[in-house]
């Protein structure tokens, strides 16, 4: 019996687990109900079953399972991404053989061309995001003080991130202050091929989290309409 005992998870773990299930539920649209609504109580991977922690930590032990189904879905996303990169590189190589051995052939559609280029500029761009966050991440663990505040805190994240960021055409240094809140804190955002800027939380991987936009990491205490741009100021912390 003691040996059995030993294989069981941690009640740690099995709350993760329940609220895990309960999340992946809902992005796969296998349960479309909001967490808390009144089926829940019916529910056997409803959280609340099984703990009486306080609203707070209910709340947010759901984020980080809502984000981690979330990355899930993206892990999921590029590698069909790199599937379908893979597949048109083969398919290229196969053309080329062609035209090599003296057949004649069309040229691909232009339609199918830029989609692959778009596939491999995105997830070119994701891996420069995900890079620049790993090296911001061992920046903080170093205790790297940028504006010698004597604080490690979004500050520090910040301008560090903007600072490893490979192209400074497409990133900048974003400030959302909102009173209402109580919430102050800078982070970044990064230009990608669609032409649309995306927000970044430079903390991410310093968190121990994997999924980096403010609305997944904050939640409802992130509202867009307090940005503000303050790259200006903060970048001339940046070390060359």
């Amino acid at each position: 019996m003691a040996g059995s005992s030993n294989n069981l998870p941690s009640s740690g773990d099995a709350f993760w687990n329940v609220a895990l299930e309960c999340a992946l539920r809902r992005d796969k649209r296998q349960c479309r109900c909001q967490f808390d609504s009144p089926t829940c109580a019916d529910c056997r991977v409803y959280i609340r079953k099984y703990s009486n922690a306080g609203d707070s930590a209910i709340q947010m032990m759901m984020l980080h399972a809502d984000a981690t189904a979330q990355d899930d879905r993206v892990r999921m996303r590029l590698r069909r991404i790199k599937y379908a990169v893979g597949l048109a590189i083969i398919f290229g190589l196969c053309l080329f053989s062609w035209d090599y051995s003296g057949k004649i052939r069309d040229p691909p559609a232009p339609a199918q061309t830029a989609i692959v280029r778009h596939y491999a500029n995105e997830l070119s761009t994701n891996m420069q995001v995900n890079e620049t966050l790993r090296l911001v991440a061992h920046d903080m663990k170093t205790k790297m003080d940028v504006n010698k505040d004597g604080k490690i805190n979004c500050i520090d994240a910040a301008v560090l991130f903007y600072q490893h960021f490979p192209d400074k055409t497409r990133v900048a240094i974003i400030r959302n202050y909102n009173p209402g809140k109580n919430f102050n804190h800078l982070f970044n955002t990064v230009k990608f091929e669609d032409g649309l800027w995306y927000t970044v939380e430079p903390q991410t991987f310093w968190m121990g989290l994997s999924i980096y936009t403010m609305i997944n990491v904050w939640g409802t205490q992130y509202d867009s309409k307090f940005n503000t741009d303050e790259t200006a100021r903060w970048s001339a912390f940046v070390k060359y």
